[in-house]
This record gives structure tokens, sequence and C-alpha cells, in this order.
């Protein structure tokens, strides 16, 4: 009796493993589209974040009076560099 539920397992294992092996692929194209996506999006909002810190500092840039540690201009005061 114990060799036929051995053989019973070890068939229907064989049997699931494919399928397994299916889905574990499937998924892990999926996954693997869904960091790329997200990976592009991410860069692509560094790039503009970074546009913008450049086009801030080109407004800020210009020497004022400082008063109470605000420029002038409204600008906060640039960090002085090293």
């Amino acid at each position: 009796m114990a060799w036929l539920l051995w053989s019973e397992s070890i068939l229907f294992q064989g049997a699931a493993l494919p399928v397994l092996a299916f889905v574990a692929r499937k998924e892990g194209n999926r996954q693997t589209t869904l960091l790329q996506v997200t990976h592009d999006i991410a860069v692509q909002e560094r790039k503009m974040m970074m546009e913008e810190l450049a086009l801030i500092k080109k407004i800020c840039g210009a020497e004022g009076i400082t008063v109470n540690g605000e420029k002038e201009n409204g600008c906060p005061p640039m960090p002085k560099k090293n």
C-alpha cells in the first residue's frame, strides 16, 4: 500500500512541476516589466527635478541684500560651496 501512495505522490508532483514552472516564469516576466517601468519613471522624475533645481539656482543666483536670512528678491540664501 505504501508503494502505491509513493507512486501517486511522484506522479502528481511530476505533473505539477511544469505548471509551477510556467506560472513562475509568467510572474517573473510581469515583475521584470513592472521594475523596468518603475525605473524609467524614477529616472524621468529625477531628470525633471534636476532641471527645476538648475532653474531655481539660476533665478536665485543673483546676489542681493540678505534680510532675516532671505535675499532681497525673496529667494533663500544659496549654500556656500566648500
